[in-house]
This record gives C-alpha cells, structure tokens and sequence, in this order.
C-alpha cells in the first residue's frame, strides 16, 4: 500500500500526515495549538507517545485516532464514515 493511500485511508481529514511519527513542536504546528496543550495530551494519555533519544514523537495512526475520538466526543458537524471501503464524508 502507497503512503498516500495509507494516509488517505487512515485520515479523512483535510490534516495532510505526511510523516509516520510527529515530535511536538510538529504536532503543535499541525493542530495551531501551543506546545504546552500538546504536552498535556501526552502527559495525561490522551495522546500516547513513545521516546527517541529522550525526544517525545506520535505516530500518524494515533493522530488519526485522537481525531477520531475527539469528533464522536464533540459530535462534530463535519464527520465522516467508511463505507465499502471508501471514506464518505457528510
């Protein structure tokens, strides 16, 4: 599988992932939010992460997950499904 079809697959959002692991200061700058937030997320496990080199990276996956989860938390308008192995979104 292409990376860009495993992203599309795996992200029906309009966040380009276009790395398999992100470090904060990364993940800050993808969700515009200050680094301090992303700190709290992996803190407090709502965004599992793992260490290289003492360095905190996410892996695209768990982005994907996280997004999903805060989506059916919020109930966003915007959503999304997959159907037939395409992702709809509505």
């Amino acid at each position: 599988m292409s990376v860009k079809k495993e992203i599309f697959e795996t992200n029906p959002y309009e966040i380009e992932l276009d790395r398999p692991f992100y470090s904060m200061k990364q993940l800050a700058d993808l969700f515009s939010v200050h680094r301090s937030t992303i700190s709290r997320l992996l803190s407090d496990g709502t965004l599992p992460y793992f260490l290289v080199r003492g360095t905190k990276r996410v892996a695209r996956r768990d982005i994907a997950l996280f997004i999903d989860r805060q989506i059916a938390k919020t109930g966003s308008q915007k959503s999304s499904t997959k159907e037939n192995g395409q992702w709809q979104q509505f």
